[in-house]
C-alpha cells in the first residue's frame, strides 16, 4: 500500500485477511500455488487432556457431520468477511483427520 514492496509472502488466509481489509482490494492479487503445509493448532493448558479431548472430538464430529464446511462456508465463503474459497484438497485433508469410532 505504500509502494514499498512488490511483493508480500504469508499464510492464504491472513492474504486473503489483507487484501478484504485493504482500502483498494482490487490493487491486490493472491497468487501461485502453496509451498509448504504450516498445521494451525489451538492454545490449551498444559496438562488438560480431558479438554483437549473434548475439543478433538469435537472437531472431529464436525467435520464428520459436515457442520465443519458449512460453518466455513459461512464465514470464508464467497459471501462471508473474508472470502477465502476451502479447496477440495484441504476438504480431503479434514476429513482424513477424522478418528474412527
Amino acid at each position: 500500500m505504500q509502494g514499498q514492496v512488490d511483493a508480500f509472502t504469508n499464510d492464504g488466509i491472513q492474504l486473503a485477511g489483507l487484501k478484504v481489509k485493504a482500502p483498494s482490494p482490487g490493487d491486490w492479487e493472491i497468487v501461485g500455488d502453496f509451498y509448504s503445509y504450516e498445521p494451525y493448532g489451538m492454545a490449551m493448558r498444559k496438562n488438560d487432556s480431558d479438554f483437549r479431548h473434548l475439543v478433538n472430538v469435537g472437531l472431529m464430529e464436525a467435520i464428520e457431520s459436515g457442520k465443519y464446511f458449512e460453518l466455513y462456508e459461512k464465514w470464508f465463503g464467497p459471501r462471508g468477511d473474508v472470502p477465502y474459497p476451502l479447496t477440495a484438497e484441504n476438504k480431503r485433508f479434514l476429513q482424513l483427520q477424522v478418528a474412527p469410532k
